[in-house]
């Protein structure tokens, strides 16, 4: 849920003309590219976690809930492959794999997902002015 609100927060602030979609080198974009490999079987690195007090030691990343995608990808794909024109494999598999997978419960998506796929599947971003750090300044 962290990177979905961090997800949020980027697009509100998008909206209001800051792009922090693009802070420290895209970093948001290589934290959804990591859940959604994961969560699509792929391995990905882990390092061993022992928590600041020393009170917990994960040796190896948790199996839990893997392969569960949240609805969380499809503003971010949007982003990231339509807005800014970069590649996103993982977080593209995760999308159509959403999908493929709401559609086929009833017939009929069941989650916010498919808000999310009508507000920003496939849309050019023509509903906000490009982030002032882009503009010309005066």
């Amino acid at each position: 849920m962290g990177l979905d609100y961090l997800s949020n927060t980027c697009e509100v602030a998008w909206s209001q003309g800051i792009d922090l979609y693009s802070a420290f080198e895209n970093r948001l974009l290589k934290g959804f590219e990591y859940t959604a490999k994961y969560n699509l079987g792929f391995d990905v690195p882990y390092e061993p976690y022992r928590s600041y007090q020393g009170r917990y030691y994960y040796k190896s990343i948790s199996g839990k809930s893997r392969g569960k995608l949240r609805p969380m990808y499809e503003k971010v794909l949007n982003h990231y492959q339509n807005r800014a024109g970069t590649e996103t494999p993982f977080t593209e598999q995760a999308v159509t794999k959403r999908r493929k997978d709401s559609y086929q419960l009833n017939r009929r998506p069941r989650s916010v997902s498919a808000v999310d796929t009508l507000m920003f599947a496939g849309q050019r971003d023509h509903r906000v002015n490009t982030p002032q750090a882009k503009l010309p300044r005066p």
